[in-house]
């Protein structure tokens, strides 16, 4: 609390003594190497990274300044690596990446250099509905330019491939941030209060599920305090998906399978609205490689009765999908009231992000995959 009252005090000091200083500035980042030293060699800081990089940044923003204390290279026991696998990594252990900003974000680019980019996000910009139009981020090394500090004012909010929320998901472990900012409006004064309700409204879908102990009654009975959870300020419903993940028949969570195996598609639907009065279709989606793609096949359908997912409450639904024959990166997405029976009070936010899984050829010492797609032909209706 005290980092943020100081850093708040510095960034306005200094730009009341020069008005070309930058509105945020770079944290005091302790790193320095001169370009393209950082790109050529790499030093490694503190997290793993490489210093003076977008990723060795983004590594010191999420520790030092907002307290993820634990994030590095290897956080959740998977690599992380360079910025254009960021996204990737943090959907293999269950943080959601989606296409929906909030301050402390990760902002990322997967093609922007040969290594990929990503960001800090120091302000999102709404519109007076509360959907997002831009962002303000911080970074380091933009596109390979040098390996020096940059700022970008007011990005349209479809500029980078999306947004990663690292801070929003460890919350629930570690740190207040989100709930601070809503209550002392002097540590986050780049939102207004309105604009930190939606924020607190989004934030909420995306806190750790698994946690235990005092803060899970403590942020459950705050959020229902605000309107989020348990109850709801909104007049309309408002469906969006908490987590989507994979697994095997046999209940076993992966992101690999073999040609023609069977998955089984699970996903988390959430009411972040009011009560609604009538079911919801829900739909499942396949698409080719890691991103959504334009001919994306429907391949599950589900109803989910209004009673079920009333304000507050979440619902699981499951269907099962046969793996493509042909090895490669494929995704699954959800998607909720996909036939816009009942009027929400955000259409713009039914759809998860993606749960990318890769096809790989089966060894040939376990044809099972073979056999199963023989007997799906055999016995296939004449």
């Amino acid at each position: 609390m005290k980092r943020m009252i100081l850093l708040f005090f510095c960034i306005m000091l200094a730009s009341a003594f020069d008005a070309s200083a930058y509105v945020y500035g770079n944290h005091d980042y302790p790193y320095n190497i001169s370009a393209p030293g950082c790109r050529q060699t790499c030093s490694q800081d503190d997290w793993n990274f490489c210093k003076n990089n977008c990723t060795s940044y983004a590594a010191y923003m999420l520790n030092e300044i907002y307290g993820v204390s634990d994030f590095n290279n290897s956080y959740k026991g998977v690599a992380w690596s360079d910025g254009k696998n960021w996204d990737n990594a943090a959907t293999s252990v269950h943080i959601v990446a989606d296409k929906h900003p909030l301050p402390g974000d990760i902002a990322y680019w997967n093609n922007l250099s040969s290594s990929g980019h990503v960001a800090f996000v120091e302000k999102v910009h709404f519109d007076s509905n509360g959907n997002a139009t831009g962002i303000d981020i911080t970074e380091y090394n933009y596109k390979d330019q040098g390996c020096v500090f940059d700022e970008r004012i007011n990005l349209p909010v479809n500029n980078p491939d999306g947004y990663i929320h690292i801070l929003a998901y460890n919350e629930g472990v570690t740190g207040l941030f989100y709930i601070d900012c809503y209550e002392e409006s002097s540590l986050c004064n780049f939102q207004t209060s309105q604009e930190w309700e939606w924020i607190i409204q989004r934030v909420a879908n995306y806190r750790c599920s698994n946690c235990s102990g005092q803060y899970v009654s403590y942020a459950n009975s705050y959020f229902n305090g605000l309107g989020f959870g348990g109850g709801s300020s909104s007049s309309l419903p408002d469906f969006v998906v908490n987590r989507i993940w994979l697994e095997d028949t046999s209940g076993n969570e992966k992101i690999t399978f073999n040609p023609g195996q069977r998955i089984q598609m699970k996903a988390q639907f959430k009411n972040i609205g009011s009560n609604a009065s009538h079911d919801i279709e829900v739909r499942f989606y396949l698409s080719n490689g890691e991103k959504v793609d334009d001919d994306k096949q429907h391949v599950g359908t589900d109803n989910i009765h209004y009673y079920n997912i009333e304000s507050g409450e979440t619902h699981t639904e499951e269907e099962g999908v046969d793996a493509p024959t042909t090895p490669g990166k494929y995704n699954i997405t959800a998607c909720a009231d996909t036939g816009h029976d009942v009027t929400e009070e955000h259409e713009s936010n039914n759809c998860s992000d993606e749960a990318v899984f890769a096809v790989q050829p089966a060894s040939a010492s376990n044809p099972a995959w073979l056999i199963s797609i023989i007997h799906k032909f055999l016995t296939r209706p004449q």
